[in-house]
């Protein structure tokens, strides 16, 4: 996992013991693989659910679609990318908003800030561009291979593709209309590093130095699943989101630093973990 700068310097990179599927970053923390709390948008064969809560999951509705590659949220709406070579743009409460209409399988999407542009990459190594109403501004090959994963940031679509790229596309209006004219900045190609580093043990804690200062916490067994709570009478007695892979029963842990999550109540932590005895 590589971690760039916006211009494409390579800031950090971590070796994992396990495939790379998603990434989703959170304040101080970076989650890899796993999904993001409060309301999970999930889209499968079966069309889009909605559930809701970290731990235990209620399903709040149901939209039936064709196969979901693809998700993104802004704002109030849900967006899916599917197989039927559409992207759907759901409400919260699960209602059809707008379908935007590509010529094949949507692997990937995303949205600017409102919902007013809405991309979108097929199968074809082709990138689109859409209106908020639906329409179709335009279309160009990526020149690298379709698209698996894009984001977009200040007028700029990150893209991953096929061919083990991690592209920059600035789709400014600036930009675009040097490109109709033919007078387009030519792409800067970035090599990847090539040294290796070792792999992240992710089931392991240091214990806690002496002298060190922080939040106790305890892992209980709840109704047959382990859970983490504060062990600190300055906190309410609150479940931690936590690691599941670092849960021992009985285990105590100090962390260096718990925030409330903005929805729910439940705390997050900040900084380090540390194995604190039984």
């Amino acid at each position: 996992m590589y971690r760039l700068s916006h211009e494409g310097e390579v800031q950090l990179q971590y070796q994992l013991s396990e495939g790379v599927k998603c990434i989703v970053s959170d304040g101080y923390w970076m989650y890899v693989g796993c999904d993001a709390v409060g309301r999970i948008y999930y889209g499968d064969s079966q069309g889009v659910r909605c559930h809701y809560g970290w731990e235990q999951e209620t399903l709040v509705w149901q939209q039936r679609t064709q196969s979901v590659l693809f998700g993104w949220l802004e704002g109030q709406h849900a967006y899916a990318a599917t197989t039927g070579n559409r992207v759907h743009k759901l409400s919260q409460d699960g209602h059809l908003v707008q379908t935007y209409q590509a010529d094949a399988a949507v692997f990937s999407c995303a949205i600017s800030p409102e919902g007013r542009l809405v991309f979108a990459g097929n199968n074809h190594s082709t990138v689109y561009c859409f209106a908020e109403e639906g329409p179709r501004l335009w279309k160009l090959a990526t020149g690298c291979g379709s698209i698996y994963s894009m984001q977009y940031f200040e007028e700029r679509l990150y893209l991953v593709t096929t061919d083990g790229s991690f592209a920059c596309l600035d789709v400014s209006q600036a930009a675009l209309a040097q490109a109709e004219q033919g007078t387009a900045t030519p792409a800067l190609s970035i090599k990847a590093p090539t040294s290796t580093v070792a792999a992240v043990e992710s089931s392991m804690l240091e214990p806690a130095p002496a002298g060190a200062e922080g939040v106790l916490l305890r892992c209980v067994r709840e109704g047959g699943k382990l859970r983490v709570r504060v062990a600190d009478a300055r906190y309410q007695d609150w479940h931690v989101q936590f690691p599941k892979n670092l849960r021992r029963e009985g285990q105590l842990y100090l962390a260096e630093h718990l925030e409330p999550a903005a929805h729910g109540n439940f705390y997050r932590v900040l900084k380090n973990i540390y194995a604190a005895g039984t």
